[in-house]
């Protein structure tokens, strides 16, 4: 048996690292293009010590690639900041929300005040 691994192998990670690149990167927005996606994601793989080429060519799922146990490691790494960040991002969204119906809500109950004396 040889301590290669399996082309099998080999593509697997090579679609799991390009699915977790897209996921990096973000959904596509209004607007987007492949590119605005790749600069993105590697804005945020940049610290990880990912060159641009690399992302792209990890993104377009490139069959010349191989994928290191290091460079797996930090696209999980990655991409769980990158979904905490997002998480954050809803939190912010969801109080900004809920202050703003609280303001509607308070000023409802002015007017009602009012109308009532």
């Amino acid at each position: 048996m040889s301590d290669k691994p399996s082309s099998e192998s080999k593509v697997s990670s090579t679609i799991e690292a390009s699915e977790l690149v897209r996921e990096i990167a973000g959904p596509m927005r209004l607007g987007d293009n492949v590119k605005t996606l790749l600069v993105r994601g590697h804005r945020k793989l940049a610290k990880h010590g990912f060159a641009f080429s690399r992302v792209r060519a990890i993104y377009h799922k490139d069959e010349r690639i191989k994928i290191s146990a290091d460079e797996m490691h930090a696209l999980r790494l990655a991409r769980a900041k990158a979904l905490e960040d997002e998480a954050g991002d809803e939190l912010r969204e969801l109080r900004r929300r809920i202050e703003k119906l609280e303001s509607y809500i308070a000023h409802l109950e002015n007017e009602a005040r009012t109308e009532n004396s």
